[in-house]
């Protein structure tokens, strides 16, 4: 049998019904008599302010709830009175946000008798909201201070996030905003493969990016406004909605990646430098060993033979066994000179203004006997004032010019010595007339011990050339031969000038010669 429901409700069966749903609603409710006391409130009231029923009812707010609250309470009621309808209040507290649901309880006659209120707990979504924003504080911090420079751009291509380290990249290559596409286009009109040759548009990032391409850690080369190369590591990644998958913008980042290029460049020229300086050390060595091998056995050799002169009293012959033992002696130690000279140029030297009119000076004395002899000439005329060591271009000068000296051929010898400016640098040029250099010989003649095939008998310790090249490398220049044969040898080298020495130039002298007639 199916029960009927009455024809009517009346105003009881409301009450009761409402009360009764509020009493377990999970929410706090209550109703206050027009004097604010309580007249009822529910358990989640009770438990929402941790109080008992003995201690709300015919009590007022300001019996167990603060002033504050209680004051805001009292206005917002007043409110409903006054406008004899329902209203809904924010409350938003430190530590909760609640809304508020208040209306007046009229009597049978339309007069206010009480309030009733409803109040839903958004404690949690203060939390979730606080989170919220704490979460975006803490991004936001990530992305202004983060090390690399980062760009958002949308589909519409506009800029929508630039950090703090994006800004500093633009400032450095000159841009001047405001920063759109299109003045983002017109940045970049000098980008270059690592080749040096431009990279063409459809190899953009953004477009790209727009495009749904994954673009990781291409590296960009851009010429600046004073030839300057930059080099960036750069990635853009397409951002995508969830809901449609659709691409919504492109995440761009860019780290400036030159100081690690040069650093790179360099350690792999001192990689290079350092394998070519191993290969030539054991050549060296070799070398070393396998010539001084040679006078030590013809030392040892000659003392055989004055020890069986002795012994069968042949003296008359001892004098010449004894002249090239000395001969030989004198050879070796040339020949440890030239070893000693060859590790001091590897070695680190004290560079300052040197006046190279008067390192010639120096020169000339230290080899006065040996141009006698062969009643050389050498001239040199106004030569720089170069930042280097004066003892170890010294040893430079003395060796090319001893070198031209031993194997000056029939003529009378004549060198001359120039310097020609070319920007910061000095190029110093010492010009025999002697026989030449064949030009297959050119790089070889620098090598350690290495000697030309018609000058295998000469005592000569194939070192002299070497240490000339060790010690214009110190001094950050370089060094060459320009010679054509029956033409005289031509050495060259690089030597770098300072700025500030123009005031001494008046100390080196102007012009000498040195001949068989002065010293």
């Amino acid at each position: 049998m199916q029960a009927s429901l009455p024809n009517f409700f009346d105003k009881t069966m409301v009450a009761n019904s409402c009360h009764t749903l509020l009493e377990y609603f999970q929410h706090p409710a209550w109703i206050r008599n027009l004097e604010g006391k309580y007249l009822w409130a529910n358990n989640a009231f009770l438990k929402f302010f941790n109080v008992k029923m003995e201690e709300v009812i015919n009590k007022t707010n300001y019996d167990f709830i603060s002033h504050d609250i209680a004051d805001k309470s009292y206005i917002s009621e007043q409110e409903v009175l006054r406008k004899h309808c329902a209203l809904t209040f924010r409350v938003n507290e430190k530590k909760y946000r609640a809304t508020v649901y208040k209306t007046p309880i009229l009597s049978d006659n339309n007069e206010i008798i009480a309030v009733a209120a409803l109040m839903v707990d958004l404690t949690q979504e203060l939390e979730l909201e606080n989170q919220l924003n704490s979460t975006k504080e803490f991004y936001h911090s990530v992305v202004a201070n983060m090390g690399e420079a980062l760009f958002f751009i949308n589909k519409n291509t506009h800029f929508e996030i630039i950090n703090k380290k994006a800004k500093e990249i633009l400032s450095e290559i000159g841009f001047k905003g405001p920063l759109t596409y299109k003045a983002w286009d017109k940045l970049f009109p000098n980008r270059y493969h690592r080749d040096g040759k431009k990279h063409v548009k459809n190899q953009k990032l953004i477009s790209r990016a727009l495009d749904g391409e994954f673009i990781l850690n291409e590296e960009i080369y851009l010429q600046v406004d004073d030839g300057f190369q930059k080099v960036f590591r750069a990635s853009a990644i397409p951002f995508k909605n969830k809901h449609d998958n659709l691409i919504v913008g492109v995440i761009l980042t860019v780290t400036d990646i030159t100081k690690e290029k040069k650093l790179i460049n360099n350690l792999a020229k001192k990689t290079k430098l350092v394998e070519q300086r191993n290969q030539e050390l054991h050549q060296f060595a070799y070398s070393a060993a396998h010539d001084l091998h040679d006078p030590l056995r013809n030392i040892s050799l000659s003392a055989s033979l004055i020890y069986e002169k002795c012994k069968t009293q042949k003296y008359d012959e001892i004098n010449n066994i004894i002249e090239r033992l000395l001969s030989t002696a004198a050879y070796g130690g040339s020949l440890v000179k030239n070893l000693l000279d060859y590790s001091a140029a590897n070695q680190e030297m004290h560079m300052e203004l040197v006046c190279l009119n008067t390192v010639m000076n120096q020169t000339m004395i230290a080899l006065s006997n040996l141009i006698k002899q062969v009643k050389g000439e050498i001239t040199f005329n106004n030569l720089p004032i170069v930042f280097g060591n004066d003892q170890q271009l010294q040893i430079v000068f003395q060796n090319i010019i001893s070198n031209a000296i031993r194997y000056r051929g029939n003529k009378r010898l004549v060198i001359s010595i120039s310097a020609q400016k070319k920007d910061s640098l000095w190029i110093i040029s010492i010009q025999d007339n002697g026989p030449g250099i064949k030009k297959e010989f050119k790089d070889e003649i620098f090598l350690p011990f290495k000697r030309l095939s018609a000058n295998v008998n000469s005592r000569s310790s194939g070192l002299g050339l070497s240490i000339c090249r060790r010690i214009i490398d110190q001094h950050g220049g370089e060094i060459w031969l320009s010679s054509k044969p029956q033409s005289g040898a031509c050495f060259n080298f690089t030597l770098h000038e300072k700025q500030d020495c123009s005031h001494i130039q008046s100390n080196c002298g102007k012009f000498e010669q040195f001949n068989e007639d002065n010293g």
